[in-house]
C-alpha cells in the first residue's frame, strides 16, 4: 500500500469541513511513513480552479454570469487568497527546509521511501 488510509480518511473530513464551510485551504497531514497534502482553492468567493496543468482562473465575466463589480469582487478575493497563502508559506517553508537540512547533515537519513501522496491520489 502507498498511502495511508488513516490520512486518506482525515484529510477527506477535511476536505468535507472546507466545502461546507465555504472556506480555501491548503493543508498538509503527516504520521510515520506517510504524508498528504490537499490544495483547495474553489470556494464561491473564488475564481481559481485546479488542473491537471495546475492553478486555473476563471475570471471572465461570461465564465461566472457576474456584473463588473462582481467580477471585480471575484478577482480581488482570488488575490487576497493567493497572496495571504504566499505570505504565510514563507513563514511556513523556510524553517522547514532548515530542519531538513540539519537533520540531514547530522544523521544519515534514507528518504527513499517517503510516502508523499495528494488527496486525489487514492481515495479510499
Amino acid at each position: 500500500m502507498q498511502y495511508s488510509p488513516k490520512l486518506k480518511r482525515v484529510m477527506q473530513e477535511i476536505k468535507d469541513i472546507l466545502s461546507r464551510e465555504d472556506i480555501a485551504g491548503i493543508i498538509m497531514i503527516h504520521e510515520p511513513g506517510f504524508s498528504e497534502y490537499l490544495m483547495k482553492l474553489d470556494p464561491t468567493y473564488s475564481c481559481a480552479k485546479i488542473t491537471q496543468e495546475g492553478i486555473r482562473l476563471k475570471a471572465k465575466k461570461e465564465d461566472h454570469k457576474l456584473n463588473p463589480n462582481q467580477q471585480k469582487i471575484l478577482v480581488e478575493n482570488t488575490f487576497n487568497m493567493i497572496h495571504s497563502f504566499n505570505a504565510i508559506s514563507c513563514h511556513i517553508v523556510p524553517p522547514l527546509m532548515d530542519t531538513e537540512d540539519l537533520l540531514k547533515s547530522k544523521f544519515k537519513i534514507d528518504i527513499s521511501g517517503s510516502g508523499f501522496s495528494d488527496h486525489s491520489t487514492q481515495n479510499n
